[in-house]
C-alpha cells in the first residue's frame, strides 16, 4: 500500500521533486506520459510511479540517443532537447 510520504500534490509539487519547471512537467505529461492523475482540477502523481515511470523511459533509450558531449553512459531523451524555455 502507498503511503501519504509517496503523494506529490501539485504540477508546482512534481516540478520540485523533479528539478525541473512547470513549463516541462506539462510537455512531459502531455506529450510523454508522465503519470500523473487528477481529483477535480488538483493534480497528482505518486513518487513512487514516476520513479518507475523514469526507469521504464531510461530503459528505452538507444544508443543514438546518447548526448554528444556526456561522459560514457549519459544519455538525451527527445523531452529535454531545448525546446522549453523555463528549463
Amino acid at each position: 500500500m502507498k503511503t501519504d510520504e509517496d503523494l506529490i500534490d501539485g504540477l508546482s509539487g512534481i516540478a520540485l521533486y523533479l528539478g525541473w519547471s512547470k513549463n516541462r512537467v506539462k510537455h512531459a505529461c502531455r506529450d510523454h506520459g508522465l503519470p500523473v492523475f487528477r481529483i477535480g482540477r488538483r493534480v497528482f502523481a505518486r513518487k513512487s510511479t514516476i520513479t518507475r515511470w523514469l526507469s521504464d523511459l531510461e530503459a528505452t533509450i538507444s544508443p543514438s540517443n546518447v548526448a554528444p558531449n556526456q561522459p560514457e553512459g549519459g544519455k538525451q531523451l527527445d523531452m529535454f532537447d531545448g525546446s522549453d524555455a523555463d528549463g
